[in-house]
C-alpha cells in the first residue's frame, strides 16, 4: 500500500524511456539498420507479444518521418506520404491500451512489486480484506486531495486485477468502492491518457528526434562495396577512326544500402504505404585498377606479317594474315582484343616493356610468363610455365621461303614498369578465325591465350574436369534451353555436344 501511494503522477520518465526503447528495439530489421551498435533494452514485458507489434508500426513510422527529413544522398526522396500526424495517431491510438501496459511494468519494476505477482494468492487476499472497505476509499481519497492527485487508488485498482487471478476479489473491491460518492473521479482507471505528456517529446524539435535522425545519416553514410561492374564504352580509336569500346571495370561505392533495402522491404516503409519508389543518389563509380587480364601487349608493338611486314597491333583488320611458329599463316578474325587496364608491363634485357606479366613466349621449355597462373587460368592447355633467368627466348632471326628460324635470346634480366595510377596502360591482343594460336610480336614468338570455347574443348573438358553427375547436369541444362544454346554456339555446335555425351555413356 506505501508503495502504491508513492506513485503522485504518470512516470513520464519511464515511459519516454521505454517508447524510445520501442523505437530502437521492437523491430529486428530496424535495429540491425539503425541502431545496431545499441545493446539490446527492454521496451515492454506486460502483454509483450501483442505489444511489440504495435512498437514496431510505430517504429516503422517514425523511422520513415525521419527519412523523409534526411537529405544525406538525396534519401528524402525514396520516402513519401508519411507526416508527424501517422506519430501522433499513434500516441492517440494507443494512449490508453500500451501506457496501460507500460504503467504495470512500471509498478512491477521499477516499483518492485512483482514480489506481490509471485504469491498472488496470499496477497490478493491480504489486501482485499484491508481495502474493500468505504472507509478506506474515503480515506484514501482523502489522503490523495492533500497531496493534489487521484492517481494512486487508480493504480491501486490497476494492481489488484492484475493480482487477482480469479477476478473474484477484484469485483468485491469495485463493488464497494463503486458506492462511495467519489467513485466519478477514479473509475476511468482503465481510460487513462498515459500518453498525453509524453508524445510531445518525440516530436521534430527535441533531442530525441535529433537523435534519432543522427543514427538514420548514420546508417546512410555507411559504406558497402566496392562492387566490381562493367561498363562499355569508347577506350581508344584506331588510326583509321573507328572507336575502340570495350567492357571497362568500375568499382561501385554504395552508400546506405541497408536502408535502401529497409526501405524497400515489407517490413520497412514500403510495407506501410512510405516508399516513393524513387533511388537516392547512393552510388559512386570509379575505374578500377586492375592487373591486367588475357595477356595483352602494348599499343604500337609490331606483328609480323605473312609477307613479312610488320603492323602494328591496334591497326591489325578482320582477314590480315600472320605468319605463327609453325611458319603457317593464322588469319586475324574481326573481335580486336582490348585491355585499357593494364598497369604493369614486362620485357628482358634491354628492350622496353611492352608485354603484360601473363603474356607467354616460347622458350626452349615450352611457353613461359611471368606469372603463368593466369595464363593457364585461360587455356590451361598450354602449361605455361614461369619465365626465368637463364632461358632461351625464341626471337625470329630470317625468314627464308617462307620459313622461320629463331635465335635462342638468354634472359639475363627481367624489366618491369608500373602505369601511374590514373593511366593505365592501352593494350592489345590478336583473334584469329583460323590458324595454330601464335605470333610475333617485336621479333619474340607469343603465345595468343585467348579463351577457346570449340565443341571439341568443351567435351575435352567434360571428360577430364566433369563427375558423371556434373556431366549429366549440363546436359540436362543444355536440353532444356537447347533454342538459347544455339543460337549463342550455333545449331551444328549443340547438337554435336549431345551426341558425344550420348556416344560416351551408350
Amino acid at each position: 500500500m506505501n508503495t502504491i501511494k508513492t506513485i503522485e503522477k504518470v512516470p513520464v520518465d519511464f515511459f519516454k524511456k521505454r517508447v524510445g526503447n520501442g523505437i530502437f528495439f521492437s523491430s529486428s530489421d530496424v535495429h540491425n539498420v539503425f541502431f545496431s551498435n545499441l545493446a539490446q533494452q527492454s521496451y515492454i514485458e506486460y502483454n509483450k507479444v501483442e505489444n511489440q507489434k504495435r512498437f514496431i508500426d510505430l517504429s516503422v513510422k517514425y523511422l520513415s518521418y525521419v527519412i523523409l527529413n534526411t537529405t544525406t544522398y538525396g534519401f528524402n526522396k525514396t520516402i513519401t506520404a508519411v507526416k508527424y500526424d501517422h506519430i501522433n495517431d499513434w500516441f492517440n491510438t494507443y494512449s490508453k491500451q500500451v501506457g496501460h501496459d507500460l504503467f504495470i511494468d512500471y509498478m512491477l519494476i521499477e516499483l518492485n512489486m512483482k514480489s506481490y505477482i509471485d504469491d498472488s494468492e496470499t496477497w490478493t487476499e491480504v489486501i482485499t480484506e484491508k481495502v474493500a472497505t468505504d472507509v478506506f476509499i474515503t480515506d484514501f481519497l482523502v489522503e490523495c486531495d492533500t497531496r493534489g492527485t487521484n492517481l494512486p487508488p487508480k493504480a491501486m485498482l490497476i494492481f489488484m486485477k492484475i493480482l487477482d487471478k480469479t477476478g473474484t476479489s477484484f469485483n468485491k473491491i469495485i463493488n464497494v468502492w463503486s458506492k462511495n460518492e467519489r467513485w466519478q473521479e477514479i473509475k476511468n482507471y482503465n481510460g487513462i491518457e498515459w500518453f498525453e505528456t509524453v508524445s510531445p517529446f518525440f516530436s521534430q524539435v527535441n533531442n530525441f528526434y535529433e537523435s534519432v535522425k543522427n543514427y538514420a545519416q548514420n546508417a546512410c553514410n555507411k559504406i558497402t562495396g566496392p562492387y566490381n561492374v562493367k561498363k562499355r564504352e569508347a577506350v581508344g580509336a584506331v588510326h583509321w577512326g573507328v572507336p575502340i569500346v570495350a567492357y571497362v571495370d568500375y568499382n561501385k561505392t554504395v552508400y546506405g544500402e541497408a536502408v535502401l533495402k529497409w526501405i524497400n522491404s515489407e517490413k520497412g516503409a514500403k510495407g506501410y504505404g512510405f516508399s516513393s519508389g524513387k533511388n537516392p543518389d547512393n552510388e559512386s563509380l570509379e575505374k578500377a585498377q586492375s592487373t591486367g587480364s588475357a595477356g595483352c601487349i602494348l599499343k604500337g608493338t609490331t606483328i609480323l606479317m605473312k609477307d613479312e611486314n610488320v603492323k602494328a597491333v591496334e591497326d591489325i583488320k578482320e582477314y590480315d594474315r600472320v605468319i605463327n611458329e609453325k611458319s603457317e599463316v593464322s588469319i586475324c578474325s574481326g573481335e580486336l582484343v582490348v585491355n585499357p587496364h593494364v598497369t604493369r608491363l614486362y620485357s628482358f634485357n634491354e628492350d622496353k616493356p611492352f608485354m603484360s606479366l601473363d603474356h607467354a613466349v616460347m622458350t626452349d621449355r615450352g611457353w613461359c610468363s611471368l606469372n603463368p597462373e593466369i595464363s593457364n587460368r585461360i587455356n590451361p592447355h598450354f602449361n605455361v610455365s614461369k619465365l626465368k633467368i637463364g632461358d632461351n627466348v625464341w626471337k625470329v632471326k630470317e625468314i627464308i621461303n617462307g620459313k622461320i628460324t629463331y635465335d635462342k635470346v638468354i634472359v639475363k634480366k627481367v624489366n618491369i614498369i608500373e602505369a601511374p595510377d590514373s593511366e593505365p596502360f592501352l593494350c592489345y591482343d590478336l583473334h584469329f578465325r583460323h590458324g595454330y594460336q601464335s605470333y610475333h610480336a617485336n621479333g619474340y614468338c607469343n603465345l595468343l591465350n585467348y579463351p577457346e570455347i570449340t565443341v571439341n574443348r568443351i567435351i575435352s573438358n567434360m571428360n577430364k574436369k566433369m563427375t558423371r553427375v556434373e556431366m549429366d547436369t549440363f546436359i540436362q541444362n543444355i536440353v532444356q534451353n537447347r533454342e538459347l544454346f544455339e543460337k549463342a554456339f550455333g545449331i551444328e555446335a549443340v547438337a554435336s555436344i549431345i551426341y558425344a555425351f550420348a556416344k560416351l555413356f551408350k
